[in-house]
């Protein structure tokens, strides 16, 4: 019994740059492929992520070329030369049992399931779709592409949430959110995204050196800057897009960095000052597992990816979060406590989503 797989893209982390999406859907698709015959259909290709390169799965090409960074030419294939196409594809296949979607194949997914008769799960690991249809107000401003895309599909996008057989979340609040956003009650179920990480015991001997992952102003690149004034002794690395503003002598730009492992080793705490709810917060698990502290926005899925109260900052002012900081440089043995309770609870995360996922590869759509 075959599951298929509408993906958005395939691309190879360490050329491409990714989100933290596309992150969790590399690992899904591991470990779906480890438990099950799959067949995945990517619109874009960029190259096959090395977690995939080993494994045993049946790649479907897209229909179209697409060179790395190019838009794909969005109305005129792959709503309509996609759809049909793919389904030719899928008829060949033996013995679907059901086809998953996520972001931006959530029509295309919909419309599928609708005309083979397999089961619908739709993956959702943040805003987009919720923003795109109006029924959750928009925190950046909306390119003139998802506009567009939004006249087309707004009304599909919303019938297949509320006709999924299955909902994939990133974590308990986005799966609540959405739920209330689409009044739907399909069945939900959650896939905390899984850190690639080894577990390190904490040892903090001192904070000296801070992280941030920019992408955007939503995840608190001006609280960043204000802390970097406020501690001139430290050194701050951003991660990620650039910052575009005046830099103080103390922070310095990285980029993007494909290795977790160094990204993590370069930064002694790491900061997740965002000013919107975040789904989940892959940083702030990764630091976590990694053996580092963190400090995150008490809001949304963070306190989930965080999950202990010594990091929560429950403002955005910053004499709080100067103050959050102190307090764990005065308090080394607490911070490694409660690190290593935040690593229990993320090893409780870990067992429900390898449950999830078996319910999912062998029992699902049967």
């Amino acid at each position: 019994m075959s599951l298929i797989f509408l993906a958005s893209r395939l691309a190879d982390p360490s050329r491409q740059p990714v989100s933290g999406g596309q992150l969790s859907n590399n690992v899904l698709l591991e470990d779906l492929s480890d438990r099950t015959d799959l067949h995945i259909f990517p619109l874009q290709l960029l190259g096959t992520p090395p977690n995939l390169e080993k494994k045993e799965f049946t790649l479907h090409p897209p229909f179209f070329k697409n060179a790395p960074g190019q838009k794909i030419r969005l109305f005129s294939e792959k709503h309509f030369v996609f759809k049909h196409r793919t389904l030719k594809r899928i008829r060949r296949i033996p013995y679907p049992r059901g086809i998953i979607g996520c972001r931006s194949t959530t029509p295309l997914a919909y419309d599928l399931s609708r005309t083979t008769g397999l089961p619908f799960a739709l993956i959702t690991r943040a805003f987009e779709n919720h923003e795109l249809t109006g029924t959750r107000p928009p925190y950046d401003e909306i390119t003139l592409e998802r506009r567009i895309d939004s006249f087309f599909s707004r009304k599909k996008i919303i019938q297949a949430y509320k006709n999924a057989d299955l909902i994939l979340t990133n974590s308990n609040f986005l799966a609540k959110e959405t739920r209330a956003c689409f009044a739907t009650d399909s069945e939900t179920i959650v896939l905390h995204p899984q850190p690639n990480l080894p577990t390190k015991a904490p040892y903090i001997s001192s904070i000296e050196r801070v992280g941030f992952v920019n992408k955007g102003n939503r995840k608190g690149k001006t609280l960043f800057l204000a802390l970097a004034h406020e501690f001139p002794h430290f050194l701050f690395y951003s991660f990620g897009s650039p910052l575009q503003a005046d830099l103080p002598d103390n922070v310095v730009e990285c980029g993007y960095i494909p290795d977790r492992e160094q990204l993590f080793q370069t930064a002694d705490l790491f900061l997740m000052p965002s000013y919107w709810d975040e789904p989940y917060g892959r940083v702030a698990a990764e630091a976590l597992t990694f053996g580092k502290p963190v400090l995150v926005s008490k809001r949304g899925g963070l306190l989930e990816s965080a999950p202990d109260s010594l990091f929560w900052v429950g403002s955005d002012a910053i004499k709080e979060w100067k103050e959050k900081i102190e307090l764990l440089l005065d308090h080394p043995k607490e911070t490694e406590k409660s690190i290593t309770r935040c690593q229990d609870e993320l090893t409780r995360q870990k067992k429900n989503y390898h449950d999830n996922v078996n319910w999912l590869a062998y029992s699902w759509g049967l």
